[in-house]
């Protein structure tokens, strides 16, 4: 390993130690924000994420995520409100040597609750592809501008810490096109609610935008949602199931 690798390997290893000392104990399930969730629905652009104590995904450009509300759910727990969200599609401009300017896509769908929390199913790959599950976290919205996630990746063997943390910030305007005061109020706000979890703005790493590049579509069509599997199709509760 080069020199300068060296140091930049320690001072990552440091960052996450020191973290960690600063604030050990991340709760592995924060209170969420009081949501409506039929507010959520929607196209939500990707701001900037964090994932785990170093580290982060292979890059992705262009991030975002359509969100439509289906209805309510049969059988409702007492007092909560679940919606059935219908495709929540998952879209990354993620380059290989074969497809430079390739689109991925996860269908997901899941309950959203008003508590502020959802619990998710993601087929990820064709219609043989294992199903994933994941509970993400709310802890703020404004329906209009933001909206601040939490996910945890590597649960505590306590059952009450998270030993990997997930962020994301998502807005509803492209992030190159935010203004210097819309930046602002994001950033105040991911300091806020962030502390929640021992975290701030600083620490997350900002999705890359390109609005020069042409870019092939990427939403629900067939070119870019693979066939939906019979597993992730039974995920979803009786008499309920999507458009096709």
């Amino acid at each position: 390993m080069a020199p300068l690798l060296k140091c930049v390997a320690a001072f990552s290893l440091l960052s996450a130690v020191s973290s960690q000392l600063y604030c050990p104990d991340i709760p592995l399930n924060p209170p969420g924000f009081t949501i409506d969730p039929t507010k959520v629905a929607g196209i939500w652009y990707e701001y900037t994420y964090r994932n785990g104590p170093v580290g982060n995904d292979p890059p992705a450009t262009n991030v975002f995520m359509n969100v439509t509300i289906l209805g309510p759910r049969p059988n409702t727990p007492t007092g909560t409100s679940y919606y059935i969200t219908w495709i929540y599609n998952f879209f990354a401009h993620v380059p290989t040597q074969s497809d430079p300017l390739q689109c991925i896509v996860f269908p997901q769908q899941g309950n959203l609750s008003s508590d502020g929390t959802r619990q998710v199913v993601v087929q990820i790959g064709g219609p043989t592809a294992p199903l994933a599950t994941f509970k993400y976290t709310t802890l703020y919205t404004d329906y209009t501008l933001v909206q601040l996630w939490y996910f945890c990746a590597s649960p505590n063997a306590d059952g009450q810490r998270c030993d990997q943390p997930f962020l994301f910030t998502y807005t509803r305007i492209k992030p190159p096109m935010l203004t210097a005061d819309q930046k602002t109020y994001i950033e105040n706000l991911a300091n806020t609610y962030f502390a929640k979890i021992c975290r701030g703005f600083k620490d997350m790493s900002m999705t890359t935008w390109d609005l020069t590049t042409t870019f092939p579509t990427c939403n629900t069509g067939a070119s870019n949602t693979p066939p939906l599997s019979a597993a992730f199709l039974a995920s979803f509760p009786p008499g309920v199931k999507p458009a096709r």
